[in-house]
């Protein structure tokens, strides 16, 4: 599951630092919100494959089921990440200040990076 996880990451920050510079070219001014969901989105199948093999290590058909505290670590580091860089971004933008396209796109990726690697690490 590693592996998949680490590949689909590779691929996915590879293509989605494409689709952003592509974007970028016809990006209107101020609208590097889009960026930082393409950064966003960038990772997300390669936590999404990390969370699916947490989600295996349990027994799952029994009544007192339990999910992994990993799991739920990974989750909400994910849910903070990203209400986190939100507010970054939106704090940035309130200042009269424009963030790069790049910049933005960065701080959709940073977003998942710690929920990503806690899954990663409790995988091994």
């Amino acid at each position: 599951m590693i592996g998949w996880s680490v590949a689909l990451g590779v691929l996915g920050v590879s293509l989605s630092a494409l689709l952003a510079g592509r974007y970028r070219a016809i990006l209107p001014v101020g609208e590097a919100d889009r960026c930082w969901l393409i950064g966003l989105f960038g990772l997300f199948p390669a936590w999404l494959v990390a969370i699916w093999g947490l989600l295996g290590t349990g027994n799952m058909d029994s009544p007192s089921y339990t999910p992994p505290r990993a799991l739920i670590i990974s989750s909400a580091a994910a849910l903070i990440g990203v209400i986190v860089s939100d507010y970054f971004k939106r704090r940035f933008a309130a200042g009269d200040r424009t963030l790069s396209p790049a910049a933005s796109w960065l701080l959709g990726l940073a977003a998942l990076v710690p929920a990503w690697a806690v899954a990663l690490w409790n995988l091994r």
